[in-house]
């Protein structure tokens, strides 16, 4: 587990400063996280309207896009400078996609799988590139996600096989 942490650290390296990695998306990623960290200091706790975005004329981006990553860009904002705490949640939601894939195949091909597993999929080419070439935050934290979910369906589908096998008895 420490090795799989020591990894990941490892390939979030460069987010470990206080500068933005020049990324496709990521200046108006952050640019959002700041939006939100705005609209929490104003008790706007869901953040609907954005004022910053489109030119200052504002738009209702979170009503339409994934808003979890910067929620905890705008939590991490009340304790750290703005681009720390957005980085910070970068490095929180990629480790975190490490340790759920761990979790989750742990269950299906015990430790040392697991381990393989979960860093396979933080080097996977594509999640690597949604983070240091397309900035793609939102899909970032859905790579956290995604284990859960399996894991969820995993675990629902064992508690029905049991299910069934008590009600042949």
């Amino acid at each position: 587990m420490t090795a799989l942490l020591g990894y990941g650290v490892m390939l979030c390296w460069p987010f470990f400063g206080d500068r933005l990695i020049l990324a496709h998306d990521m200046v108006y990623a952050f640019i959002k996280a700041v939006s939100m960290s705005q609209a929490w200091a104003h008790a706007d706790w869901i953040g609907r309207w954005t004022p910053e975005i489109l030119r200052g004329h504002g738009y209702p981006f979170f009503s339409f896009y994934a808003p979890l990553f910067f929620y905890v860009s705008a939590f991490f904002s009340f304790f750290f400078p703005v681009i720390r705490a957005f980085n910070l949640g970068i490095i929180l939601f990629f480790s975190l996609a490490g340790l759920t894939m761990y979790l989750f195949t742990r269950e299906l091909w015990g430790r040392p799988g697991a381990i393989i597993s979960a860093v396979v999929y933080l080097a996977a080419p594509y999640h690597l590139s949604n983070l240091y070439i397309r900035g793609a935050v939102g899909e970032l934290t859905a790579y956290a996600l995604f284990p859960v979910v399996f894991w969820s369906i995993l675990r629902l589908s064992s508690s029905c096989d049991e299910c069934q096998e008590q009600q042949e008895k």
